[in-house]
């Protein structure tokens, strides 16, 4: 699910629209928490995780149900290449100590 939200007006409200369902227009209050700006999500759109990703995209603030299978996860599990060097024949000598 991602929920994308509008800027806000000068009251501080903010609209949380889902992207699938474009009849279901939710306008919601923004609030302080401490030195941070945080926004009510209505009961129906409830994460069911304790975190979430949060992009901003074509001048829209995107919050997203957060997956931690990222790119660079991806990237980072996949196979790696043979040694260069190796594969060329070349491998490093040892120091000699004498």
């Amino acid at each position: 699910m991602v929920y994308t939200l509008s800027r806000w007006t000068i009251k501080k409200e903010l609209t949380v629209k889902h992207t699938q369902l474009s009849e279901n227009i939710k306008t919601t209050k923004i609030f302080s928490n401490g030195r941070s700006q945080a926004v009510r999500i209505p009961k129906k759109y409830r994460f069911d995780s304790e975190y979430v990703s949060i992009r901003y995209r074509r001048g829209e603030l995107v919050i997203s149900a957060y997956n931690p299978d990222t790119s660079l996860e991806k990237f980072l599990a996949m196979p790696t290449f043979p040694d260069f060097e190796a594969t060329r024949g070349r491998t490093k000598k040892a120091k000699s100590t004498s």
